[in-house]
C-alpha cells in the first residue's frame, strides 16, 4: 500500500496550491520556498504520470484530470486530520464563529448547515450577521464571509460564490403587467434598489439590449431604496415594486412561488461573497478548515462559480 500512495507533503502542496490558484501563495501558507512548492508538484505530476496544473502567465489552473483528483484529496486529508484531532486532542478547540451578510448567511448559509452539523456533530457553530463594515474582531470570527471585489487591505480572500442579479417581482404584480416581453412592459412599476449594488437598472437594460437613449427610461423610475437584499424581497413579495437580487438568495422565493421572474434577465454585478483572512495568518485549526473546504464544495455544487475582473466598490449587499 505504501509504494501506491505519493508522499502526504506532495498532496497538502497540491491542496494549496488548487485551492489558492497559485503557487507563490501555497508556498507562503505551508510556510515554504516557492522553489520546494514547485518541486512538490512536478514530483507529483512525474509519481502520477499526469500534468495536474495549467502553468498560466500570473496563475495556475487545474488540469481536468487535476480537478478531478482534487476532491478525493481535500477528503482524505480532512478525515486524516479529524482523526488525529478525535484519537489525540488537540487544545480544547470545538466551535468556530462564521460571520456573513444577513441575507447570505439567511438565505443561502443557515439552509445548508444541517449538512455541516451532520457531518461534523463535534463543531459547535455559532453564525452572526454582519450589519455594518467592521463589525467584531478577528479574534471572534474563524470563517469572515464578505461581498465586494476581493480586495480588502490587510486581508487575503478566496472566492466563494459570485452570481448575477435577476429580476423579481410578486405573482399579482405580474398577472396585472400581462404577458411581458420587454423590460418596458413593467411601465410605472417602481423599481426596488439596494443600496451600494451600483447602477444595475441600466446594467439589466444592456442586458435586455436597450439603446443607451432607450436606457434613460429606467432614469425615470421611481426607485424605492432598501439597504439589504432581504428587505428588497420583502417588499417585492407585498407587490411594492419589481426588485434586482442575486439570483441565489431569490432562489427560494422563486421555488415556493413567493415571487415570480416576468423575464429572463441578469445583471453581472462585478463583485461575489469571498472568504477572507488577515494577511498574516499561517495556518488554520482542523475546525476552520473543515469548515472552509465544506462552503467552497457547497457553492461549488450549485452554479459554476468563476473569478470576476471587475473591481467595483465593496458592499454589503
Amino acid at each position: 500500500m505504501r509504494d501506491r500512495l505519493p508522499p502526504l507533503d506532495w498532496l497538502r502542496t497540491f491542496e494549496a496550491a488548487a485551492r489558492l490558484n497559485s503557487f507563490a501563495a501555497a508556498a507562503e501558507e505551508l510556510g515554504m520556498t516557492q522553489a520546494s512548492t514547485s518541486h512538490h508538484i512536478r514530483s507529483l505530476e512525474k509519481w502520477l504520470g499526469a500534468a495536474l496544473f495549467e502553468r498560466l502567465p500570473r496563475s495556475v489552473q487545474l488540469t481536468e484530470i487535476g480537478s478531478g483528483y482534487l476532491p478525493a484529496v481535500r477528503r482524505a486529508l480532512n478525515e486524516l486530520s479529524d482523526a488525529t484531532v478525535d484519537l489525540f486532542g488537540r487544545a480544547a478547540r470545538r466551535s468556530i464563529t462564521i460571520q456573513a451578510p444577513a441575507a447570505f448567511a439567511t438565505l443561502w448559509l443557515a439552509p445548508r448547515l444541517h449538512r455541516f452539523v451532520r457531518t461534523y456533530p463535534q463543531i459547535e457553530l455559532r453564525l452572526q450577521t454582519l450589519n455594518w463594515p467592521g463589525a467584531g474582531t478577528d479574534d471572534e470570527i474563524d470563517i469572515d464571509i464578505r461581498y465586494g471585489d476581493g480586495t480588502w487591505p490587510g486581508f487575503t480572500s478566496q472566492l466563494l460564490l459570485e452570481e448575477p442579479a435577476v429580476l423579481v417581482c410578486s405573482p399579482a404584480l405580474g398577472r396585472g403587467k400581462g404577458t411581458m416581453t420587454t423590460l418596458s412592459d413593467l411601465g410605472d412599476t417602481p423599481f426596488i434598489h439596494i443600496l451600494g449594488t451600483g447602477d444595475l437598472w441600466r446594467e439589466i437594460g444592456k442586458t435586455a439590449g436597450m439603446s443607451e437613449a432607450e436606457r434613460t427610461w429606467l432614469n425615470d423610475r421611481k426607485l424605492i431604496k432598501v439597504d439589504s437584499s432581504l428587505a428588497a424581497l420583502e417588499l417585492a413579495v407585498s407587490g411594492l415594486g419589481a426588485a434586482l437580487v442575486l439570483r441565489c438568495f431569490a432562489a427560494s422565493y422563486l421555488k415556493d412561488g413567493r415571487l415570480i421572474s416576468p423575464l429572463p434577465l441578469q445583471a453581472a454585478t462585478g463583485q461575489a461573497h469571498f472568504i477572507v483572512a488577515p494577511a498574516s495568518q499561517r495556518s488554520l485549526a482542523p475546525e476552520m478548515l473543515a469548515c472552509r473546504d465544506w462552503l467552497l464544495a457547497e457553492a461549488q455544487s450549485g452554479p459554476d462559480v468563476t473569478r470576476i475582473e471587475s473591481r467595483e466598490p465593496n458592499v454589503n449587499l
